[in-house]
């Protein structure tokens, strides 16, 4: 087992074709860890060694006949795995531990490692089209590094010309990994219409969408963006500098389409009505831009019947895992009607000099 990302930047496991002397097939597997050690990583066997069924082994019961390897099992005939393993490799190593020659992992906490991770960053994306200028400046902007980033823009427009819009950007985008996912989630427009007479429906469809990204979420973090939310450009960073083994989710804190408060709330469960300050341990917020461990949104299965946010942090706020907000990230919630009358300026703007995409 090692990390994908590592694998993917060392490339493929070399193997050399045998001499014509020699009656094996010689892995290159020994001298990739060598070159993965040149490199500052830890590799290798953890002691006491855990054993495995080789079926190459004629003492396995799954044994397979292989020519190739015919040599190697009339060596191993009548010793037992676990005499043989300890005699040369057990035994070996303590010597090895003794004269000083073999490194010991210390039991101290592992150095961050986040720089080598990838992390998805997951956009429900309404078909707002006024704002759409907006969130694709920040993606042009914003400042971590593309090759870490999964880009997945789960569309539920279901409107054609933004739909083009979105491809159109993404033609030109310099993002390596993109999916864009098409689903109906809910009827046209519905994340617009008056929230508290249609929450019902919304709730419906945003258990949908995100229970759509349990699926489908692959990396160590997510990165939850919002299609109405703009952050500072690096808000990624930022939030994943708080990072340690008791935290399971960081966000940027922003106020809510009402105004009067922020979609953040205390342990109480009470939405907090002042900007606060720093980084601040909180009940739960909403999911507008949020990194959370991919792990927990894997596992927790969203009940269409509830606020996706609240029923998530509610399960959070009965374990260990912390739950912050960085008020330093304070972002803009495009809905306001102060941040929405500029929006719908800039998409016009920018729409009359897009031409048409080609479609193949």
């Amino acid at each position: 087992m090692m990390r994908r990302s590592l694998f993917e930047k060392s490339g493929k496991i070399p193997v050399r074709r045998p001499p014509a002397s020699g009656p094996y097939l010689e892995s290159g597997w020994t001298d990739y860890q060598h070159q993965l050690h040149n490199c500052g990583f830890v590799n290798g066997y953890p002691l006491p060694l855990i054993f495995v069924d080789h079926m190459e082994d004629t003492r396995s019961v799954h044994h397979i006949p292989s020519p190739e390897h015919e040599e190697y099992k009339l060596a191993m005939r009548g010793q037992g795995l676990a005499d043989y393993t300890n005699k040369f490799y057990v035994t070996g190593g303590k010597n090895l531990l003794a004269n000083g020659t073999i490194e010991v992992l210390k039991n101290e906490p592992a150095p961050k490692t986040l720089l080598m991770d990838e992390l998805t960053l997951f956009i429900p994306l309404a078909g707002r089209a006024e704002l759409w200028p907006q969130l694709s400046d920040f993606l042009e902007r914003q400042t971590l590094a593309r090759d870490r980033i999964k880009l997945i823009l789960l569309d539920t427009s279901q409107n054609e010309i933004f739909s083009k819009q979105v491809k159109h950007w993404l033609a030109d985008c310099d993002y390596s990994d993109v999916r864009v996912i098409c689903e109906q989630v809910g009827r046209a427009g519905l994340a617009d219409q008056p929230r508290r007479e249609v929450t019902p429906a919304v709730q419906k469809s945003m258990a949908q969408i995100y229970n759509r990204l349990r699926q489908i979420v692959e990396t160590e973090f997510v990165w939850i963006l919002e299609d109405d939310i703009l952050p500072p450009d690096d808000v990624c960073e930022r939030l994943l500098a708080h990072f340690t083994d008791s935290v399971a989710s960081v966000a940027a804190p922003y106020k809510s389409r009402f105004g009067a408060r922020y979609v953040a709330w205390d342990q109480t469960g009470k939405n907090f009505t002042t900007r606060g300050q720093g980084l601040r341990s909180v009940g739960g917020n909403g999911f507008g831009c949020v990194v959370i461990r991919s792990e927990a949104i894997s596992k927790f299965k969203f009940d269409p019947t509830k606020d996706c946010d609240r029923q998530f942090y509610e399960v959070f706020s009965r374990g260990k895992s912390a739950s912050l907000v960085d008020w330093s990230c304070e972002s803009h919630h495009g809905l306001l009607a102060e941040f929405r009358s500029a929006a719908s300026e800039a998409a016009h703007n920018k729409n009359t000099s897009i031409e048409e995409p080609s479609i193949a």
